[in-house]
C-alpha cells in the first residue's frame, strides 16, 4: 500500500540528492520510494493554499491558473484512475533536464471544476457524496454570484462534470436583495455532523450576525454563540 503526502504552498520545485523537480506549488512525497514528484507529471501554475483528499481524488485550491495543459481558475481536481500518480521533470545542478522522475503508481489526470472561482481559495471541505465546499475571497464561482463560500456538486460518471451553487439562506433572501453568503474572508471550513462550520474574518453570514465563525445546515446560516473576538484561521 502506497503512503503518500501531498504538500502545497508557494514553492516551485522540490529537491533530492540527484537533482530537483519542477512541481509548481504542489508536490507529492512517496514514502515507499522516498521520492518527490509533481502530481500527474505536470506543475501547478501558481500557489496551493488548500488540499483535500477525497477517495482517489485530490482537490486543490489557492491562486493559480491551471495544472499542466488544463486551465483552472484557483481550484482543480486530480482524478486518479489506479491510485495516485506522481511524476516530474528532474533537473541536474545546472538546471538542465536530466531524466524523468517517478514517485507513486497508477494514472490519472487534472480536471477543471467548471469555470472555477474568480479570486482566492483558502479552504476546502468534503461534503456528502460528490459535494466539495470551497471558502476564500471570491464573488463568482462558475459564473454564479456567491459570497466567499460555495459548493461544487460533482456529477458521477461525467468526467469533470458538475456545477457550482451558493450556500443560500432563504430567510436572508426574503429580507435582502442579491446574494446572502459570508460578508468577509473565509479561511477555514469543517464539518461537525451535518453542520458546515465556517471560520474567517467576517461580521455576518446569511445576513445574520456571526462574529468570525458561523455554521450552515439545510439552507440556514447562524452564528456560533456570540462568536470570537478576532479572526479564525483553522477549524
Amino acid at each position: 500500500q502506497r503512503r503518500l503526502l501531498v504538500a502545497g504552498g508557494s514553492f516551485t520545485r522540490v529537491h533530492q540528492s540527484s537533482g530537483s523537480i519542477i512541481t509548481g506549488g504542489l508536490a507529492l512525497w512517496d514514502e515507499n520510494s522516498r521520492q518527490w514528484g509533481a502530481l500527474g507529471g505536470v506543475p501547478l501554475h501558481g500557489i496551493a493554499l488548500a488540499v483535500l483528499v477525497k477517495g482517489t481524488e485530490i482537490f486543490v485550491g489557492g491562486r493559480f491558473t491551471g495544472a499542466g495543459d488544463v486551465s483552472a481558475a484557483s481550484v482543480a481536481v486530480y482524478k486518479a484512475s489506479k491510485g495516485i500518480a506522481s511524476q516530474g521533470i528532474r533537473l541536474d545542478a545546472t538546471g538542465n533536464v536530466e531524466r524523468s522522475g517517478i514517485a507513486g503508481t497508477g494514472g490519472g489526470s487534472w480536471q477543471a471544476m467548471g469555470e472555477g472561482v474568480k479570486g482566492m481559495v483558502y479552504a476546502l471541505a468534503a461534503g456528502q457524496a460528490t459535494d466539495v465546499y470551497v471558502g476564500g475571497r471570491f464573488h463568482l464561482a462558475g459564473g454564479v454570484r456567491v459570497e466567499n463560500v460555495a459548493r461544487w456538486e460533482g456529477v458521477e460518471g461525467t468526467g469533470s462534470g458538475g456545477y457550482w451553487a451558493g450556500l443560500v439562506d432563504s430567510d436572508c433572501l426574503r429580507l435582502h436583495s442579491g446574494v446572502c453568503g459570508v460578508d468577509g474572508d473565509v479561511w477555514a471550513l469543517a464539518f461537525v455532523g451535518e453542520y458546515l462550520y465556517v471560520g474567517g474574518q467576517f461580521a455576518s453570514a446569511g445576513g445574520k450576525p456571526a462574529r468570525n465563525v458561523a455554521r450552515f445546515f439545510s439552507g440556514v446560516w447562524e452564528g456560533v454563540g456570540k462568536g470570537v473576538h478576532g479572526a479564525v484561521h483553522v477549524l
